[in-house]
């Protein structure tokens, strides 16, 4: 059973699609998707996501939902360290409104 958060708005004139649909979009795309709210906290993963983890030994319970992306990105560790060090920077500076 897939766990949907309740954090994400129900459907309203200006979405595109509603909840169930979005979820079955994101589910099928390939890559290691996971969707954040207005203040980077993770919402929503996709199966990629989900799989990758379960293939890393990832060490949550809920795949990192409920967690800060930027968080989780400054605590990198390893050859990905300086990506996911600007990948944070960037995502602070856009929900922060500093960049489009």
């Amino acid at each position: 059973m897939t766990h949907k958060p309740s954090s994400i708005p129900e459907p309203n004139h200006r979405c595109l699609m509603d909840q169930k649909t979005f979820y079955k979009v994101v589910d099928s795309l390939p890559e290691h998707i996971a969707v954040l709210d207005h203040n980077g906290i993770i919402v929503y993963v996709n199966q990629a996501w989900k799989t990758f983890a379960q293939e890393n030994h990832l060490a949550s319970k809920n795949y990192c939902m409920g967690v800060s992306y930027i968080d989780l990105c400054n605590k990198t560790v390893g050859a990905e360290r300086d990506q996911a060090i600007h990948v944070a920077s960037q995502l602070n500076e856009l929900l922060t409104g500093k960049i489009d």
